[in-house]
């Protein structure tokens, strides 16, 4: 009972995952279609229309913007499900490197400080994905800081775990931190804690992301945090090496 009960699960999970990425596609013309409309609008039309008239169309175009990044992000995370990983040695220190390389104005412009306390283990692992992870947690640690100086370290240590892992990989910052009771909260897809105004536009679609790429390295991912006192994601990625 319970092979047949894991059988229909997989194939519930797979008719799930099909349905994502189909609607997800197929929703994303019309989608661009009435953002595209509602431009034209705006260019031909403003002078025959009032203020709130013209308030209003501003407002179609940036809801029809906003969905169609939140279709964008449901697209991808299907994708996340259906494709294979492309596993390679992956030296996790050239990772941060060119992360490093890429935000390298945005880090610049923040005040931010990355800290590598020790030289990192290589892993193999599907490198595009783990750049992502570490990425994702890297911005979230920018965006969410209201310090004059951003602190961000990176590092693992082999002792420390929910089940003693080895290889336990962290990023600490030092920014505004999250209660207790949301640490599972926020790693639901689209879903945001802070107001965007202060801290900026987004779906909250990337820890959602982030959970499920360590998942797919056969990893776990939890975090240490409480409001103010900045936060530490935690995760295990199968395949890890010293």
């Amino acid at each position: 009972m319970l092979e047949v009960t894991n059988v229909e699960l997989k194939r519930s999970n797979e008719e799930l995952d099909d349905f994502a990425y189909i609607a997800s596609h197929d929703l994303k013309e019309p989608l661009r279609a009435i953002h595209n409309h509602s431009r034209f609008l705006i260019e031909d039309y403003e002078g025959n229309l009032d203020e709130e008239g013209v308030k209003k169309l501003h407002r179609l175009t940036f809801l029809a913007k906003r969905m169609e990044k939140l279709i964008s992000d449901l697209l991808y995370f299907s994708r996340l499900g259906r494709q294979d990983l492309a596993r390679k040695d992956t030296n996790l220190n050239d990772v941060i490197d060119d992360i490093r390389n890429t935000l390298h104005g945005t880090l610049e412009e923040q005040h931010v400080v990355i800290n590598m306390t020790d030289a990192l283990p290589t892993v193999f692992c599907d490198t595009v994905r783990v750049t992502e992870l570490f990425r994702n947690l890297i911005v979230n640690a920018i965006k969410y800081n209201d310090s004059s100086e951003k602190q961000i370290e990176i590092g693992f240590d082999n002792s420390y775990g929910p089940n003693n892992d080895n290889h336990v990989f962290y990023v600490k910052d030092n920014g505004i931190g999250i209660d207790s009771e949301f640490h599972k909260e926020i790693f639901r897809i689209f879903k945001r804690l802070n107001n965007k105004k202060q801290y900026g536009p987004g779906t909250g679609s990337g820890l959602t992301f982030v959970k499920k790429i360590v998942e797919q390295h056969g990893g776990k991912i939890w975090i240490e945090s409480e409001s103010g006192n900045g936060t530490v994601f935690y995760f295990t990625l199968e395949g890890a090496s010293a």
